[in-house]
């Protein structure tokens, strides 16, 4: 017995590293899970509340399902994929014959998450190369030293695998080992979202109503007390017999003793507790649909906080692990692995084609390498790179014009993406109104949809008007600048947007002088369908 008892605390000092206060033990003990709103809260638990269930999943698929790639380094500085090589295939495809590379990361990542680390077994061949990953349970796995200091890791006390054998990626460490669970130090916010819901669930359960006591101006048996305390419950409580009358007899009388969930401000505690979670998680709220005071960012803006606040630090780890424990030492400078971001980045179709734009003028990328970005098929002579002809090194001679005409001209006959154009006047002003009126549409519509949610509360209307038109002047110039640039005529930019802005704001400013409060929505519905007849018919 004793000797049970020594190995007992022997093992969970090990786990330790000989200090009682360290997290994990309270998987040997149990009773430190349990928040101080009375919770038990451990990564399982924890998923049970909505917020942190899609924190998990989101980042977990995010990061999951990014393209992950071997990179082999080139003499000139660039690189270019090793898909033919076995190490490839291996973390971009299948891990093992059970799953793919999305089943096994996205896995490893909710690890990580709920338990501040990951821990995935390699397999190698006679050589030393893996060949198959394997992922572990992380609360079974303990990082632990031999007594001369050399790291290994225990599989539940049965196995001990040598460290280049476990792809091992931590979260938050304090001895760059051991990653902290997120779960464990949320513990107490956790624990309070769970109690919210399950204090709303019990209040619903009991008819949407406070707890209570009945009095009687008599005396009542054990029996009589147990019937009418059985009778009362069967008619009122659950949700379906909320706000049903109750008959008193004989004197009873109901004396409520519970807080409203309004007193406590219940709605606003759910709401905080999901700004919670998104802190834990270094998520921006709009992620978990927490949308009260989102603004009117673009999509592209709002991808980018999410890479490089959320993703990116995640990325790292676990491309610094892949390199340090899949490629071999000697080739760690020639290969490297390396997530591509560039599908998360992705802006609006306008805003991609505008840079697509400028990167093709200034020479950086061909038709081709566009159209592999926009998952479109090569086509002949789409590999040319185009140089502007007024462009020359700093220290070197100046361009011969005759020379760069010459060039030029011998490029555009040779690439049939070049389009040559000798419009009139005339003809080219048609085709810039009209690229200016596609623009003008296509902000109407967005326009559009904003004033109809304006509308559903009157009493903000102008104001949001206003508000809308500040924050708008950035798309505006973001739709006409392209525009205005390929025809050269970028000083007008400013004439063109302020001119958008006032016809916009002067419109639905004197609409709203003409309704009522009570009509607003309804009309300006109406007016929105008559533009968009308009333009239709256009």
């Amino acid at each position: 017995m004793m000797q049970s008892i020594r190995n007992f605390f022997s093992r969970a000092l090990s786990i330790s590293g000989g200090s009682l206060r360290d997290p994990r033990l309270n998987e040997i003990f149990g009773s430190s899970s349990v928040a101080d709103a009375g919770v038990s809260v451990t990564p399982w638990t924890a998923l049970n509340y909505s917020a942190v269930f899609a924190a998990v999943r989101i980042i977990s698929e995010a990061v999951s399902s990014l393209p992950l790639h071997l990179y082999e380094r080139l003499p000139n500085g660039g690189k270019r994929r090793a898909s033919g090589t076995p190490l490839y295939s291996l973390v971009h495809d299948a891990p093992n014959d059970e799953m793919g590379s999305l089943q096994w990361r996205e896995a490893s990542m909710a690890h990580l998450l709920l338990w501040g680390n990951s821990y995935s077994e390699i397999v190698r061949d006679l050589e030393g190369n893996a060949v198959e990953l394997w992922p572990l349970d992380p609360s079974q796995v303990k990082p632990t030293r031999t007594a001369n200091g050399e790291l290994f890791y225990d599989v539940g006390g049965k196995v001990a695998l040598p460290r280049e054998n476990v792809l091992h990626v931590s979260g938050l460490s304090f001895d760059g080992i051991s990653g902290i669970s997120p779960i464990a130090q949320a513990r107490q916010s956790i624990g309070l979202a769970l109690a919210i819901e399950q204090f709303g669930a019990g209040f619903f359960g009991r008819g949407a109503r406070p707890g209570g006591i009945l009095t009687f101006p008599g005396q009542l048996s054990s029996e009589a007390r147990a019937n009418l305390r059985r009778s009362f419950e069967d008619l009122h409580s659950g949700s379906g017999n909320s706000h049903r009358v109750a008959l008193l007899e004989q004197g009873l009388k109901w004396e409520s003793i519970g807080v409203p969930p309004d007193d406590s401000q219940f709605l606003q505690s759910r709401e905080f507790q999901v700004i919670e979670i998104c802190r834990w998680f270094n998520l921006p709220p709009h992620k978990l649909k927490e949308l009260a005071k989102m603004n009117y960012n673009s999509l592209e803006q709002m991808n980018v906080e999410f890479l490089t606040d959320t993703l990116r630090p995640w990325l790292v780890r676990w491309e610094q692990q892949l390199n340090r424990k899949l490629l071999r030492k000697q080739d760690r400078e020639r290969f490297l692995f390396e997530h591509a971001v560039e599908g998360i980045l992705r802006g609006d179709l306008q805003s991609r084609y505008t840079s697509y734009s400028i990167a093709r003028n200034w020479g950086w990328l061909s038709v081709n390498e566009i159209r592999e970005k926009e998952t479109l098929n090569p086509v002949e002579g789409g590999d040319t790179y185009l140089t502007p002809q007024n462009m020359a090194p700093a220290n070197g001679p100046s361009p011969d014009p005759a020379a760069a005409q010459s060039a030029q001209q011998v490029t555009n006959a040779q690439d049939p993406t070049l389009i040559r154009s000798d419009l009139s006047a005339e003809k080219e002003q048609a085709i810039l109104i009209r690229l200016l009126e596609d623009a003008g549409n296509r902000l109407q519509a967005i326009e559009c949809n904003a004033v109809k949610r304006f509308a559903n509360k009157p009493s903000e209307f102008l104001e949001k008007i206003g508000k809308f038109c500040e924050e708008h002047r950035t798309r505006v110039v973001s739709a006409y600048a392209p525009v205005l640039e390929a025809f050269s005529r970028q000083h007008e930019l400013e004439e063109h947007v302020q001119r958008h802005l006032d016809v916009f704001s002067k419109l639905w400013v004197e609409f709203s002088g003409t309704v009522t409060a009570s009509k607003l929505s309804e009309e300006v519905e109406k007016k929105i369908n008559s533009i968009r007849g308009n333009n239709h018919d256009q």
